[in-house]
C-alpha cells in the first residue's frame, strides 16, 4: 500500500471523528435552548451510544461477510445526511428519534474502514491515534466556535461548513483508496 493510501485512510478517519464532536458540542445547546433538561439530553446520548454500539457490531460482520467498501461509503453518506435532522425537532422524543438515527448511521463505517487498514497490513494503533486526534480537535474547535460565534443558526452552519465537508471528502474525493 502506497503512502497516499494510508494517509488517505488517516483522513478519512481524522475528520470523521472531529466533524462528529463539532456537531455534539452544539447539539447540547440546541437540545437545552428547546427546553430539555439534562436528565434528558442524558438519556439521549444514552440511546445513541446504544444505537451506535449495535449498528457498528452488526454492520462491522455484515461488511466482513459482503465486503468492506460499500459498508463505508453508505455510512459517510447516510451519517452527514442523519446529522441535518438535528435542526428539525423541537421536543424530547424528536431529538431521540434524531440521535438514535444518527447514532445508528454512525456505526455503519468505523469497523469496515478499521477492516480495510487491516487488510492492507497499516498500523491500527496509528489509525486508532488519527480518530483520537479528530475527537480533540473537534472538541477543541467546537469549544472555540461556541465561546467565539453566536449560536443561532451556528448549528446549522457547522453541519454545512464541518462535518458534511469531512464526510464528503472522506467518500468522494478519497473513495479510491477504497479501490485498491
Amino acid at each position: 500500500m502506497d503512502i497516499q493510501s494510508k494517509r488517505d485512510l488517516y483522513s478519512i478517519y481524522f475528520l470523521s471523528n472531529s466533524g462528529v464532536v463539532v456537531i455534539m458540542s452544539y447539539l447540547i445547546l440546541l437540545m437545552q435552548e428547546r427546553g430539555l433538561d439534562e436528565t434528558q439530553i442524558g438519556y439521549i446520548a444514552a440511546y445513541s451510544a446504544i444505537a451506535t454500539l449495535l449498528s457498528n457490531t452488526f454492520f462491522g460482520r455484515l461488511s466482513d461477510l459482503i465486503g468492506r467498501r460499500k459498508f463505508i461509503i453508505f455510512g459517510l453518506l447516510v451519517s452527514s445526511i442523519s446529522t441535518f435532522l438535528f435542526v428539525i425537532p423541537l421536543d424530547y422524543w424528536g431529538f431521540t428519534l434524531a440521535r438514535v438515527f444518527n447514532g445508528i448511521a454512525l456505526g455503519v463505517f468505523p469497523s469496515s474502514l478499521v477492516g480495510v487498514a487491516s487488510d492492507r497490513g497499516m498500523k491500527l494503533g496509528k489509525l486508532s491515534a488519527y480518530g483520537s486526534i479528530g475527537w480533540a480537535t473537534g472538541g477543541l474547535l467546537g469549544g472555540y466556535l461556541q465561546m467565539y460565534s453566536d449560536f443561532n443558526g451556528c448549528l446549522s452552519h457547522l453541519q454545512y461548513s464541518t462535518y458534511c465537508p469531512s464526510s464528503l471528502h472522506s467518500f468522494l474525493g478519497r473513495a479510491r483508496v477504497l479501490n485498491q
